[in-house]
């Protein structure tokens, strides 16, 4: 049996046969808007004396020990509305004159891969598509990996 993947390609921002969602919900999810979600499922099945699958479980927990714990749903909604719109309302202009915003697979990227420590090289090593055909300096780089930081910082000092 053949997997058809598409033909798309993440380094180019290529999602060929990727169903995005109709909705308006974002296609490419952060750590914690798994967790939401997770959470959610969890919630709706122990009101209904259903045991979650472990599968669930174990996907929770993980998605909690990448975003600090359990911080409350509705703090967590919040800090993900809020710190997709900011890294998506960034943009660069290129010598061109040509302006790049990060695409929403970028910034589901940036924010689950990313570590307080990280570096610019680390990051468009692991979103090569960041500086592919000259899309961002790394000083814009830099920029968008010290918002992640501040952002994630005051989540879990609030």
């Amino acid at each position: 049996m053949e997997l058809d993947d598409g033909g798309g390609d993440a380094n180019i921002l290529d999602f060929r046969g990727f169903d995005s969602s109709t909705d308006g919900a974002p296609a490419f999810l952060m750590n914690q808007e798994v967790a939401i979600l997770l959470e959610t499922i969890k919630t709706q099945r122990e009101k209904t004396n259903t045991e979650p699958p472990r599968i669930l479980v174990e996907t929770l927990e993980y998605c909690r020990t990448r975003t600090g714990g359990d911080l409350g749903l509705d703090r967590v909604r919040v800090f993900c509305a809020s710190l997709r719109q900011k890294l998506e309302e960034l943009c660069e202009t290129s010598d061109d004159g040509t302006e790049h915003r990060l695409h929403p697979y970028e910034v589901a990227a940036l924010c689950n891969l990313m570590e307080p420590d990280s570096t610019t090289e680390e990051c468009t090593e692991l979103i090569p598509s960041l500086q592919a055909e000259g899309r961002f300096s790394n000083e814009f780089v830099e920029e968008l990996l010290e918002l992640i930081r501040v952002e994630k910082k005051e989540l879990a000092l609030d």
